[in-house]
C-alpha cells in the first residue's frame, strides 16, 4: 500500500507539471 501512495505521490507531481522537484519527492 505504502509503494501505491508513492506512486500516486510521483504520478501526481508529474500531472501537476512537475510543482515539486524530483529531489525533494
Amino acid at each position: 500500500m505504502e509503494r501505491s501512495n508513492v506512486n500516486k505521490l510521483i504520478t501526481t507531481a508529474i500531472i501537476g507539471g512537475g510543482r515539486r522537484p524530483a529531489a525533494d519527492v
